[in-house]
């Protein structure tokens, strides 16, 4: 996942280019590369870099911060490409699990038709 502009909109929280690292260049919440996700050439329209992911359990995690969890309407912007596998896919996702999917945050996902 690549956002291309370098221009942050007014009350941006997050921001991650994928230059190299999983740095967030608005609001400090660095993540980690997991499970063999890496950074690579191939950002939109063949310039810069972007995340990639194989599909098999890799991501970039982010620890849980009070920025990240809105108490109002919120909105999420991604660019991505992706190769259809008949599963359910998500691209962002905020969540814990503890208590099942009832304690799920938020979710921009892929799901199967």
């Amino acid at each position: 996942i690549r956002i291309t502009s370098t221009n942050q909109l007014p009350g941006t929280v997050s921001y991650w280019q994928a230059e190299n690292n999983a740095n967030d260049s608005a609001g400090g919440n660095h993540g980690t590369l997991q499970g063999g996700a890496v950074v690579a050439a191939g950002g939109v329209d063949g310039r810069g870099q972007a995340f990639r992911f194989d599909g098999n359990g890799d991501y970039v995690q982010i620890s849980n911060a009070g920025n990240l969890n809105p108490a109002t309407a919120m909105s999420i912007s991604a660019w991505f490409t992706a190769t259809p596998t008949g599963n359910y896919q998500a691209l962002v996702n905020k969540f814990n699990h503890l208590g099942g999917a009832g304690d799920d945050s938020y979710s921009l996902s892929i799901t199967p038709a």
